[in-house]
């Protein structure tokens, strides 16, 4: 060989390990990264004063805590302005936005200290209108207790009168209501 086919070689070479490391990296990333589910449907429960509770479950789907948990709800409107359209937000107010830790999921973890759920007592049915354009925004962001890396999940509720349901979520790692 000569010394420019020796040269190609090592740089080929080098190139072919650097892409090579670069997806194992991006692999081993993708399995260390916070997984959660986040229901579809909200749960609407009457006290017996009558006041109303409306429910977002999540579920950690890793085997590792979830810590620096923030949770948000916004009503969303989109509003016409001069040039386009503009999304405006109104926050509504969790009882509890951030909890210290959500724990690993655990198959048989007999108190499901891998599900959680987010709860509010301001009016959604009142501050959600029935027009098409409207809807509710859940946004959370985790962060992985071990490898650091944090994660935004979104789940929107478009349409009221599927997703408001009245019961209660089941037990565990299920996200349906329960009447």
């Amino acid at each position: 060989m000569t010394w420019i086919q020796d040269n190609i070689a090592s740089i080929l070479i080098g190139v072919f390990s650097s892409v090579a490391s670069s997806f194992v990296y991006l692999w081993a990333v993708s399995r260390i990264r916070p997984k959660v589910k986040i229901s579809t449907h909200i749960a609407v429960r009457s006290a017996s004063t009558g006041q109303k509770t409306y429910v977002i479950k999540i579920v950690n789907r890793t085997r590792r805590p979830l810590i620096n948990v923030r949770a948000r709800l916004d009503g969303v409107r989109p509003l016409v302005v001069p040039g386009g359209v503009m999304v405006g937000t109104s926050g509504v107010k969790l009882v509890q936005s951030t909890p210290m830790a959500i724990g690993g999921f655990k198959r048989h973890d007999k108190d499901a200290e891998y599900a959680f759920r987010f709860r509010t007592i301001e009016d959604l049915a009142a501050l959600w209108p029935d027009d098409d354009t409207a809807f509710v925004r859940f946004r959370l962001l985790v962060t992985d207790s071990l490898s650091g890396f944090s994660r935004l999940f979104q789940q929107d509720f478009i349409k009221k009168d599927e997703c408001l349901i009245v019961g209660t979520f089941g037990f565990g790692s299920s996200l349906d209501v329960h009447p």
